[in-house]
């Protein structure tokens, strides 16, 4: 009768432990989505804007830079900011991918002023490699002239 109760009372021992072992921690942190997104960048942009006046195309303005910017968590959420390329961009974090708002630039090329307006594609992050294009339109003045510009910039980043 003994060998029955400390066999039923070590069977009751070993469930409570499995059933102990088997449960998730419950002060685990939960993970942040932007940390993965998070740290300095090389960049490399390439593209031009085309400047047209009354329909015809005067000239191309390149538009290709090379630098670094960072990425910094910002505000709740998924949120963060990107600093050091066209100012700052604000993004939203989805999985491996950043939605970009768009923001205005403003750029002088000799005595050529352009405010171009640039609408982000999603940048997709894959290993150290983030990419992404960007339509451009803006209006551009030279003295007295008025012109309409349109463009794409593709631009690759490298994590640091």
């Amino acid at each position: 009768m003994k060998s029955s109760f400390f066999s039923r009372l070590g069977l009751a021992i070993g469930m409570c432990l499995m059933m102990v072992a088997c449960s998730q921690p419950q002060d685990q942190e939960p993970v942040d989505a932007r940390d993965v997104f998070v740290g300095a960048y090389d960049y490399q942009a390439e593209g031009a804007v085309d400047l047209y006046v009354a329909g015809t195309k005067l000239t191309s303005l390149p538009l290709n830079d090379t630098g670094v910017f960072e990425i910094h968590k910002y505000g709740a959420d998924n949120q963060v900011v990107i600093v050091g390329y066209n100012d700052s961009i604000r993004a939203m974090v989805f999985g491996n991918e950043l939605v970009l708002e768009s923001n205005a630039v403003n750029y002088d090329y000799g005595q050529i002023h352009a405010q171009l307006i640039f609408s982000y594609g999603r940048a997709t992050l894959v290993g150290r490699n983030l990419d992404w294009q960007s339509d451009v339109v803006g209006t551009a003045t030279y003295g007295n002239y008025a012109a309409n510009c349109n463009g794409q910039i593709t631009l690759h980043a490298t994590k640091q």
